[in-house]
């Protein structure tokens, strides 16, 4: 398979693949603790990866998710992947852009697949109320100039059975679609790839209002009445938009408040 390359974890020398690979490759490994992690050693090498390489894990030890969480997964059946970008004149208050470009990206291949697709705030994407990928994005500064980021994902793919408190939060590809033969992971790796640098392409990242306003047409539980944890305090309040901030905005009653990332829990 063209641009595709299969690395032994044992053997992850630098000087094994620098320098090797055309454009949007994907370098598999068996096992890694963590994709991001290894990407971030790679980029600090002298020879830096092309832009849209995929960093692929078939067996992730320390996956990382937001809040400091930890990202767990099945060996071998469900999609982990970080992919390095370099955005041009970009400064770290469009680093939230970059997130909604990724969010919009995912959402959009996912639903080739399946329908009812949102995106839960900041950048988890969820299928009805179970979620089925995550995403983390993590940004290397020359001043208040992004250089690189690097953009971790998590995907559910042929996993049909969580653990008992995970199961009814949680959901993957081959459950949704009740697919009787499992997805190839290497396939939906390059498709996501394919459709990240799509947007990446084409989506101007300082366009705020165009990227905020897909976004949040794309809400998960906008303008629906919930439950939400906020200084130990649980709260029936309604989701109306995400600001251009990144803060998310929950009305409650008749107030309004805007939250950070750790400021507010979903239940």
């Amino acid at each position: 398979m063209n641009g595709i390359y299969f690395l032994n974890h044992y053997h992850l020398q630098n000087s094994t693949i620098y320098g090797l690979y055309p454009r949007e490759s994907i370098i598999i490994l068996e096992e890694l603790s963590s994709t991001n992690d290894y990407l971030k050693l790679l980029l600090s090498n002298i020879k830096p990866l092309y832009q849209g390489t995929a960093i692929m894990a078939m067996h992730q030890t320390r996956g990382k998710g937001q809040r400091g969480n930890k990202w767990r997964s099945t060996p071998n059946e469900n999609l982990m992947c970080s992919i390095p970008l370099f955005p041009k004149n970009i400064g770290i208050e469009k680093a939230f852009n970059l997130s909604i470009l990724i969010s919009l990206a995912t959402h959009s291949w996912l639903s080739k697949y399946v329908s009812n697709v949102q995106v839960k705030w900041p950048n988890d994407i969820y299928v009805g109320n179970k979620k089925i990928a995550g995403i983390l994005i993590e940004n290397q500064l020359i001043g208040t100039r992004i250089r690189s980021c690097i953009i971790g994902i998590g995907v559910n793919i042929n996993q049909t059975v969580f653990s008992p408190e995970m199961e009814n939060k949680t959901t993957s590809l081959k459950l949704l679609t009740g697919c009787e033969k499992n997805y190839n992971l290497v396939s939906c790796c390059k498709e996501l790839q394919t459709e990240i640098m799509l947007f990446y392409q084409y989506l101007d990242l300082t366009l705020d209002e165009v990227l905020l306003d897909k976004y949040n047409a794309l809400l998960y539980r906008k303008n629906k009445s919930a439950f939400y944890k906020v200084q130990g305090e649980i709260k029936e309040g309604t989701i109306i938009r995400v600001a251009p901030n990144g803060q998310l905005i929950i009305k409650f009653g008749q107030q309004k408040a805007t939250f950070d990332l750790k400021e507010v829990q979903f239940l």
